[in-house]
């Protein structure tokens, strides 16, 4: 997929670079390459933005730099200045050195390369929106977008079988692990620097942490509205800048909730012009339902996807492909045919992600109070490592060879949460670290990579002020997201009468009825092995974009089974035949979804069989 990839040391070659390349090419791209002694360096790209050539060099042609993505501002520099980036980035690296890093907005990876020096420096953005793998054999580093063009180079495929059990815990993995063992993922808002066949990584920039954030205290109301009119303008500066050089040719996908809603309202007020939008889903999905209505409120060109299961089965192996198998697989598969759809016509896609998160979407009551209590330290090592925790552990330690569960997968999930939760004081504070450091980093962020491979991506939510002011609106305003929600119902009166997925309720309807229905959801679950609840359940809650519980029990059970069941997966030593057997039983009883499991375990078969086969 497009990114920038390289080698940096004795290894560097022509030959070598266009093997990586090769791996990336899942579509029609413009490659730029740059060789010389001790130095491979490629831009992979669609030519939608930053559409001057790179490599880039400084004046006196000591510093070289390729880079993908957009740099929207920089502090103390006007936006209107910021045109060529990969030329601005090298410039002001060269007089300001790594301290420009944490001044910088904006999405992007990229390389700069010192020729006198023999030194590289790898950068990430602040919150890692271009992934960028990498490898140290011998004295010469290998970087690139995905890890099997580092593959392509003859490295030994030696796998890391320990990020199995964050795979099967959390969906995605945690931390800067990958799939191999020789391979790693550069951190969020770090450079690496390389020199003589040395690398060390240096952080330039952390999520903030104001303690008086967490405090449960009642705020005045005077505060309540100052930080209100703060967040629609915050909010509404973060779509402006991510669209300011790129108004044609966007695409955003509507899901009827409040970010996607949020970013449509503010990009259709700031940009004037036509946009499209698509959603997917069931023809009775809400997701289609409020969707279209929103769509037609703004006068978007809109269109509904019917997701459909052998759609989503075809697409499941070359997604696991292309995410090196690292990625949950139930989310991205089914935007592959909208992508398809829009290749030709667009550009840009405005990914609404994270914004709810930010604003408190997980923050229920509940497990406030049971982060609070005490002691505090083992309270949050319960909560934390469970509510990213997905997967029933009594079903993995039937699915997987007894020895193999040992080993791999009993135990290792622990080790990131256990990070955070030791070096974190704050319970809270620690649950978003979590939150947006490994599960948006590299879990909700997965979806971008099905979307990389024919736009360019912008994600409003990872804007350096929104970021600034979540981590220090106070807790009180954002239980129920209560100050995200009546930013938008005052910015967009119209637009928040339409009901929110999920609720059924109007963006601006009050807590006690939000409360409410938790309560309702609450009985519904637990009361769902009762039969006639269960038909009761599904009638008040309509069926989302997708119903992989239903397509398992019917429309794909064969090849699922045939997947699973296969001698080639069995013998590999890492399913037990009896309890793959045991669970798609269950799976096909009315009241078991074991839908999740049951999608990671075929991520798991194609990436052996993508990879090690």
């Amino acid at each position: 997929m497009p990114g920038i990839t390289g080698i940096i040391g004795s290894r560097a070659g022509v030959a070598s670079l266009r093997n990586m390349c090769d791996k990336l090419y899942h579509y029609p791209y413009i490659t730029e390459e740059y060789c010389v002694q001790e130095l491979s360096l490629a831009r992979i790209h669609c030519g939608h933005v930053n559409r001057q050539p790179q490599p880039v060099f400084s004046a006196d042609k000591r510093y070289v730099c390729v880079m993908i993505g957009e740099i929207f501002s920089i502090e103390g520099l006007p936006d209107e200045r910021i045109n060529h980036e990969a030329q601005l980035l090298l410039d002001r690296f060269v007089l300001d050195g790594v301290s420009l890093l944490a001044k910088i907005n904006g999405q992007y990876s990229a390389c700069i390369y010192d020729s006198l020096e023999k030194t590289a420096w790898l950068i990430s953005d602040r919150y890692g929106s271009r992934p960028v793998y990498y490898s140290i054999v011998g004295d010469s580093l290998y970087f690139a977008p995905e890890i099997k063009a580092l593959m392509a180079t003859g490295m030994n495929k030696v796998i890391n079988y320990t990020a199995f059990s964050d795979m099967f815990h959390f969906g995605h993995l945690f931390g800067n692990k990958t799939m191999f063992e020789s391979v790693e993922q550069l951190p969020a808002a770090s450079v690496l620097i390389f020199k003589q066949g040395h690398a060390r990584i240096d952080s330039y920039w952390d999520y903030p942490f104001d303690e008086d954030s967490y405090s449960e205290e009642k705020q005045p109301a005077a505060k309540y509205q100052e930080q209100l009119e703060h967040l629609k303008i915050v909010m509404k500066n973060a779509v402006e800048r991510q669209i300011r050089k790129n108004r044609d040719k966007l695409l955003i996908p509507l899901s009827g909730g409040l970010d996607s809603r949020f970013v449509a309202a503010l990009t259709r007020e700031l940009c004037g012009e036509s946009i499209l939008s698509f959603t997917m889903g069931s023809s009775i999905s809400e997701e289609q339902r409020y969707g279209a209505q929103i769509a037609n409120m703004l006068d978007f060109t809109h269109r509904a996807f019917d997701t459909q299961p052998d759609d989503v089965w075809e697409a499941a192996s070359f997604f696991s492909y292309l995410s090196d198998g690292m990625s949950p697989i139930l989310y991205c598969t089914p935007f592959f045919r909208p992508c398809l759809n829009y290749h030709h016509s667009s550009e840009i896609v405005l990914v609404p992600h994270e914004c709810e998160s930010l604003f408190g979407n997980t923050l229920i009551r509940k497990y406030i109070r049971e982060l609070r209590k005490k002691p505090e330290r083992e309270r949050a090592d319960a909560i934390l490592t469970n509510f990213y925790n997905l997967i029933n552990e009594d079903c993995l330690q039937m699915v997987f060879e007894k020895n193999f569960y040992t080993n791999y997968i009993r135990e290792h999930w622990k080790i990131t949460p256990k990070k955070y939760i030791d070096r974190y004081r704050n319970p809270l504070h620690c649950h978003f670290m979590m939150l947006h450091q490994e599960h948006g980093r590299r879990g909700i962020m997965s979806v971008n990579l099905r979307f990389n491979l024919n736009f360019d991506i912008r994600m409003p939510s990872y804007d350096n002020d929104l970021i600034d002011l979540a981590f220090h609106i106070p807790l009180p305003f954002k239980i129920n997201q209560n100050i995200y929600r009546f930013a938008f119902a005052e910015m967009f009166p119209e637009l928040a009468k339409i009901k929110r997925e999920g609720t059924h309720l109007p963006i601006d309807a009050p807590d006690f009825m939000i409360n409410m229905l938790r309560l309702r959801d609450k009985f519904l679950i637990k009361a769902k092995k009762i039969p006639f609840i269960e038909k009761y359940a599904k009638r008040l809650i309509p069926p989302t974009y997708n119903d992989f519980d239903i397509w398992f029990k019917f429309h794909l059970r064969d090849k699922l089974h045939t997947l699973l069941l296969d001698k080639k997966t069995l013998d590999r030593g890492i399913f037990n035949k009896e309890g793959v057997e045991s669970l798609l039983r269950l799976h096909d009883k009315p009241t078991e979804d074991h839908s999740r499991l049951l999608w990671q375990m075929v991520n798991l078969e194609y990436f052996f069989r993508n990879f090690m086969d």
